[in-house]
């Protein structure tokens, strides 16, 4: 390698797929004798992923200080570990704390490793990156495809890790064979088209995260995918077979006969001139056995018409009962408030409501015109005050008095 130092690269972790690494795993394969250097790295994935390897390792290093400690305290060299590399773990599966990648003493981020190998040592000061566990953080939540990610170097490690060439776009090439099959059935054409895009990657090979969160949105495991892409293509489509099965007891499309049924339902609806009550579409629907966006789509100029028909009459019969009881209200009771009979402005509704019959909102608006129109738009507010139902009558007159002095000033 000439003068060339790789623990002093820009990235010096060389367990990504990129030639760097297969070379380096090469010498140090010849150099020690070892055959099981590719182990530590994730070139066997070279087959399957994106040839310039974007995404599959992170730039610099990334550790888990409970891990770090044991080895300190048996006395075990400490190392890196593959999942560690990986960007998307950002937690130790084992000991569940936060991965860090800065040094505790002087706060630099390690993106090489010591001029003399030490991986516990500080590229930069040179002292141990040990910290204590009061600066360790819990992390109990698993990161996004952590288990996806954990099958894959597991496998990697064990040197169980088959990969066929190009497995994850001949999973998706056998997938959509499956789905031209099931296309041709009419029950089935509607969700098969919606899966249809993953006919569209043809030729490319996949980033890492690509892999990851197309094996997690078809359900199967990527190792699983990367050894049998047939057979993981046929599992997958099994399951989305199994999501289908309900569409043969859902209830048939809606008939033409039923929007005319609809149609005549709101049409005699607008012809209500308030003999009787206004149903809301939900009511009108649930009746016609349909939806509510059924009678948006089919009978949407009717609904339209039928809402603003409906608001404008209860808006015109609130006013109505409104002026109703402003001519109660002006026929005495408003002229003995506040008294021992209507010490508050609940006592002046509730007596509207009991007398007219209207309802509670009608009153209150009732009441609150009424106040105006008798004391002005501001000293009606303190009666307010007279809100506190009172102990005796005695106390009642007392401020009635206090509040009527108040009302002449």
């Amino acid at each position: 390698m000439g003068t060339y130092l790789p623990v002093n690269s820009a990235n010096p972790t060389f367990c990504g797929i990129g030639s760097t690494v297969e070379l380096f795993s090469t010498i140090v394969s010849q150099a020690t004798g070892c055959q099981l250097t590719e182990r530590t790295t994730f070139l066997s994935l070279k087959l399957v992923l994106d040839a310039n390897g974007q995404g599959v390792t992170r730039r610099g290093r990334a550790w888990c200080p409970a891990c770090l400690n044991e080895s300190h305290k048996s006395g075990d060299d400490f190392y890196d570990r593959l999942m560690w590399a990986l960007p998307i773990v950002v937690r130790c599966p084992e000991h569940k704390i936060e991965l860090v990648s800065h040094c505790p003493r002087c706060e630099c981020k390690q993106t090489r490793y010591h001029h003399l190998g030490h991986m516990d040592l500080c590229y930069k000061c040179g002292q141990s990156m040990r910290s204590e566990p009061s600066r360790w953080k819990l992390n109990l939540a698993p990161a996004l495809y952590e288990r996806e990610v954990l099958s894959i170097v597991r496998d990697i490690s064990s040197g169980s890790m088959i990969v066929v060439e190009d497995a994850y776009n001949l999973f998706m090439k056998d997938f959509s064979e499956h789905l031209d099959i099931v296309d041709k059935r009419p029950a089935f054409s509607g969700y098969a088209g919606a899966h249809r895009q993953v006919k569209k990657r043809v030729g490319t090979k996949p980033r890492l995260i690509t892999l990851l969160g197309g094996c997690a949105a078809f359900g199967v495991n990527p190792t699983d995918v990367l050894r049998d892409p047939s057979g993981a293509a046929k599992t997958a489509f099994q399951l989305e077979f199994a999501r289908w099965a309900p569409l043969f007891t859902v209830r048939p499309r809606r008939t033409a006969k039923r929007a005319e049924l609809a149609r005549k339902r709101l049409e005699w609806e607008l012809s209500n001139t308030g003999e009787r009550s206004f149903p809301n579409l939900r009511t009108i629907a649930q009746e016609l056995g349909v939806s509510i966006g059924f009678l948006n789509y089919r009978v949407g100029d009717l609904v339209r018409r039928y809402v603003m028909h409906r608001s404008s009459f209860r808006e015109w019969t609130y006013k109505e009962n409104r002026e109703r009881a402003l001519f109660y209200l002006r026929s005495g009771p408003i002229c003995e408030y506040p008294s021992a009979k209507f010490p508050s402005h609940d006592h002046l509704v509730a007596a509207t409501v009991r007398e007219t019959g209207i309802g509670v909102r009608a009153a209150r608006g009732a009441v609150r015109l009424a106040l105006v129109e008798r004391y002005g738009a501001n000293i009606h507010m303190l009666y307010r005050r007279a809100n506190c139902q009172p102990t005796s009558l005695l106390d009642a007159d007392s401020r009635c008095q206090e509040v009527s002095v108040r009302a002449s000033d």
